[in-house]
């Protein structure tokens, strides 16, 4: 499974894109999910440059390919109060995927997460238990549905 319960951060304490990126790639870093945060966290913010990953329904999906990922995972984290993501296109986020795949890995890996995320994403009420959460593990039980 590429997501568990220490990859998982209920009480996001970050207000904008750039620290709520990293709060969530300490939690990959400190689980050994990547070898250097810096070279990651540059790697999801070069791609937020090419096109925004807030896709709507308040959700965003940073992601980063990267020599620094030792293995795929995915980390879940939800805010409070919703977040604007990008000035550019008033898209206000509360639940944050980061996902990272090994460079090697890139193509279908990170091609099957995104669309499993995607397709479940899509249904309401797979969003309103996210919200809805009280904890970690009721959070996991529900994104079992998108592991790999």
């Amino acid at each position: 499974m590429v997501i568990s319960e220490s990859l998982v951060a209920l009480n996001l304490k970050s207000k904008d894109k750039l620290d709520i990126i990293k709060e969530l790639g300490h939690l990959a870093y400190s689980s050994g999910k990547i070898k250097s945060i810096d070279k990651y966290i540059d790697s999801v913010l070069k791609r937020e440059e090419e096109f925004s990953t807030a896709i709507g329904y308040s959700i965003a999906i940073p992601h980063g390919k990267s020599d620094q990922v030792v293995e795929p995972f995915i980390v879940f984290g939800r805010v409070s109060e919703q977040v604007e993501w990008d000035k550019d296109d008033d898209k206000e986020v509360k639940l944050i995927f980061l996902i990272g795949v090994p460079l090697a890995q890139s193509g279908d890996v990170h091609l099957k997460i995104l669309a499993n995320i995607s397709r479940e994403l899509m249904d309401e009420e797979f969003r309103k238990e996210l919200i809805d959460a009280p904890g970690v593990r009721e959070v996991c039980s529900t994104l079992k549905a998108i592991a790999l």
